[in-house]
């Protein structure tokens, strides 16, 4: 029985770290967005790098 304990608990614990992963990947794209007008203004660019 303690078994199928386990189970569950490896499952919820693989279950955060996709969660987490998840958030961090959501959380870069947003700071790479937000900031890449920026940084092309800073570098001087004529072309845009992204729709803004």
């Amino acid at each position: 029985m303690k078994d199928v304990e386990d189970i569950g608990r490896t499952r919820g614990r693989a279950l955060g770290a996709v969660a987490i992963v998840q958030f961090m990947v959501t959380l870069d794209m947003t700071v790479v967005n937000v900031a890449l007008p920026g940084i092309a203004a800073g570098l001087l660019l004529l072309t845009p790098l992204v729709d803004t």
